[in-house]
């Protein structure tokens, strides 16, 4: 991993076990990766593969016999180009999960070249630090994952700019991101980016969002970079 440079895998994981799924979440997510938790749904096995993940992560312990024979069956008939890994259950994850770190971070190095890198900056009512991971408001410093931290560097390099959800994933992703895997991306952290501001107090959303548009930072005035 490269200095001051955020290398993220895109994973998805199917179980239906709340607690478990939190605690993989938040261990990927530290270390920089996107996470997009589905419930173990025989359309959701559909799903996982039209998202492109870079890993499939299948918490095989909460799902029923007849549930594990519909995502075999899927599986069979998907085209899926990433690697798939199965759980099972919360004991399993505390063995398992330095070599599921593991092997994220070196997906995540395969597409490290071919991703941009966030970048910081002071942009009138925010200051962005890209290597804290925080946006600070109006004096009130707010944490951030890496993917709100990529998400909130690219609206604001262009502020007063609508950018359609798969233009944000595709640049944080590093190739094209088909629209419907686009939506579904950057929709939760954009809400999460809204709920944070607001639960600090720091005024409104400032996030806009139009219906055919996209996602705009408003500009309140000229951004100036951070050395």
């Amino acid at each position: 991993m490269r200095r001051g440079r955020v290398l993220m895998a895109r994973i998805v994981l199917i179980s239906d076990d709340l607690e478990l799924s939190r605690e993989v979440t938040q261990r990927l997510e530290g270390k920089s990766h996107v996470v997009i938790p589905l419930e173990s749904q025989e359309s959701h096995f559909y799903q996982a593969a039209q998202l492109r993940p870079d890993l499939l992560v299948v918490d095989f312990a909460s799902m029923s016999r007849e549930v594990s024979a519909a995502f075999q069956r899927a599986l069979a008939a998907l085209d899926l180009k990433c690697p798939v890994l199965g759980i099972f259950g919360a004991l399993d994850v505390v063995r398992s999960l330095p070599a599921l770190v593991g092997t994220a971070d070196a997906l995540a190095a395969k597409q490290a070249n071919r991703k941009t890198k966030p970048a910081g900056g002071e942009y009138g009512f925010m200051s962005l630090d890209v290597h804290r991971r925080e946006v600070t408001i109006r004096g009130v410093s707010i944490p951030l994952t890496p993917t709100e931290t990529h998400i909130l560097s690219i609206l604001a390099a262009n502020a007063g700019k609508y950018l359609s959800p798969q233009a944000i994933a595709s640049e944080i992703q590093g190739y094209e991101v088909d629209e419907r895997e686009a939506s579904e991306l950057v929709r939760v952290h954009i809400h999460n980016l809204r709920r944070k501001f607001q639960k600090a107090g720091v005024g409104p959303p400032y996030i806009v969002s139009s219906r055919g548009k996209g996602y705009l930072l408003e500009r309140r005035t000229r951004p100036h970079a951070m050395r």
